[in-house]
């Protein structure tokens, strides 16, 4: 399937897992038959872990060490209530973070997502000041809340803090965000000279967004 998928062009997404394992193997099958850039994203409960209880931050350092191109959450819950997720993964990686929220929380009688585009798209776009850079929606959202999410991120830019494992500050890191594309640029702390990414892949500076339902 990975082969298949490289060869019509796809890219290397997973999503929506809660078992840490089944997503480890699924991205070490994508590294091994593939060149594409792997992005990885878990789908977790307001008490930030998994249905099968994995912690987010162990999440991303897993991941982090498998070598993905970014990683990060969807589904799950409103942007509201993922931004503590998110912030947990930071602690733990120096890598993009995915960002693809539902609508909110559904009714649990009617089913129905009461949060609006412009709400959704002004929640998602805070998150840049974590590093999500790539951004797009999941459950309950519809085109008007794409259309809204581009209006807020026009200009945006995602840039974190990179860290080392001691937690010591060395560097930061830029990507913007906007339709279309997303530019890595980097900084080393200590001479405050910029370099950008080289050598990988072209799609891996692709914006990630889409509608899902």
């Amino acid at each position: 399937m990975i082969r298949a998928g490289a060869a019509a062009g796809a890219e290397g997404v997973f999503e929506t897992f809660s078992d840490l394992n089944e997503l480890r193997a699924g991205v070490l099958a994508a590294k091994e038959c593939s060149d594409l850039p792997v992005f990885a994203s878990m789908t977790f409960e307001a008490s930030g872990r998994t249905f099968l209880g994995c912690r987010a931050d162990a999440a991303a350092m897993a991941l982090d060490a498998l070598g993905v191109d970014a990683l990060g959450v969807n589904c799950s819950l409103g942007p509201k209530e993922i931004a503590p997720i998110l912030q947990a993964m930071r602690t733990c990686t120096n890598l993009p973070l995915i960002l693809k929220p539902n609508a909110g929380l559904p009714d649990p009688e009617t089913g129905a997502y009461h949060t609006a585009p412009d709400e959704f798209a002004r929640d998602c776009a805070a998150l840049t000041d974590v590093g999500a850079a790539y951004i797009g929606g999941c459950c309950g959202t519809t085109p008007a809340f794409i259309e809204a999410l581009g209006r807020a991120l026009e200009g945006k830019t995602a840039r974190w803090d990179e860290k080392d494992r001691a937690g010591n500050l060395f560097g930061w890191r830029n990507l913007s965000v906007r339709a279309g594309c997303s530019r890595d640029r980097r900084a080393n702390q200590s001479d405050g000279k910029e370099a950008f990414s080289a050598g990988a892949p072209r799609r891996r500076h692709e914006l990630y967004r889409c509608a899902g339902g």
